[in-house]
C-alpha cells in the first residue's frame, strides 16, 4: 500500500525590488518572528550605538583642522559604518534569507557596484517591510485561532455521543 502525504505548511511571497525580486517566508517558522523581532531591535541599538560613536569620534578630532587628522577621522568614520553595514547586511540576511540584501539594493548594485549601504538604508528596508510582516502574523494569529476553535467543535462533537451513564462503573451501585 502506497501513501501520499503533504505539508500544510504556506509560504508568503514579498517583492522587493522594482525588478521583481522576491523573498519567502512562512508565518508557520516557529522561529520568524523571533528573528524578525530581535533583528530589528539589533539594528536600531546599532543605530544608536553608530551614532553614539561617531559624536565620539567628532569629539576626539574637534578643532585639529590637519591633513593627518582629516585621515585619521575618515578612516575611524569609515570604520564605525563599515561595521554597521555588515553588521546589518549579516542581520536581514539571518531573517529573510541569504542575498535578501543583495535583492533589496539591486538596482543600486548595477549602478555602483561596491555601494555599502549606511544606517538609513537598513532603517528604510525595516520600515518597509514591517507592514507585511504585521500582516502576515495577524493572518497567522487568526488562522490558528480559527484552527483551535474547530477542533474545540470537533472535540464537543465527539464528546455529545457519551452519555454520562456510559462513564459508570459496572456493578449498579
Amino acid at each position: 500500500m502506497a501513501y501520499s502525504i503533504q505539508t500544510t505548511v504556506s509560504f508568503e511571497e514579498i517583492t522587493v525590488n522594482k525588478q521583481g525580486d522576491k523573498i519567502y517566508i512562512s508565518a508557520d517558522d516557529s522561529a520568524l518572528f523571533d528573528r524578525f523581532v530581535n533583528g530589528f531591535k539589533s539594528i536600531m541599538e546599532r543605530a544608536k550605538k553608530h551614532d553614539a560613536d561617531m559624536e565620539e569620534i567628532e569629539k576626539k578630532y574637534e578643532g585639529k583642522e590637519d591633513i593627518e587628522s582629516d585621515i585619521e577621522k575618515t578612516v575611524e568614520v569609515s570604520r564605525v559604518n563599515m561595521a554597521f553595514s555588515e553588521d546589518g547586511k549579516r542581520t536581514i540576511d539571518s531573517i529573510f534569507g541569504e542575498g535578501t540584501t543583495g535583492k533589496y539594493f539591486r538596482e543600486i548594485y548595477e549602478k555602483i557596484p561596491d555601494f555599502t549601504p549606511g544606517v538609513n538604508c537598513f532603517l528604510d528596508f525595516f520600515e518597509e517591510i514591517s507592514p507585511a510582516m504585521e500582516q502576515i502574523f495577524d493572518r497567522e494569529i487568526e488562522k490558528r485561532a480559527e484552527l483551535e476553535r474547530e477542533r474545540e467543535k470537533a472535540r464537543k462533537a465527539r464528546m455529545e455521543k457519551y452519555k454520562p451513564q456510559d462513564h459508570r462503573r459496572p456493578g449498579g451501585k
